[in-house]
């Protein structure tokens, strides 16, 4: 027992397909992943090189994971 206790999830503030500007902040785990932050949320890119700020697109929001694709 970790003394995990239920409760609300947070609201999703973004949509799939929603293009969202962001400030990449980190590596991520994986080869050309980056870790961007907007609207006070992390936000995964994949296949990124960038660093800075980018445009990304929203392509999955599960269970407030946000994985999004580089755009510009």
């Amino acid at each position: 027992d970790f003394g995990i206790k239920k409760c609300k999830s947070l609201e999703k503030v973004f949509e799939i397909g929603e293009k969202v500007v962001v400030i990449i902040k980190a590596d991520g785990w994986f080869k050309n992943q980056k870790i961007g932050v907007a609207k006070n949320r992390c936000i995964i890119i994949n296949d990124c090189s960038k660093s800075g700020n980018a445009i990304v697109k929203i392509v999955e929001n599960k269970n407030n994971l946000y994985l999004a694709r580089l755009i510009k």
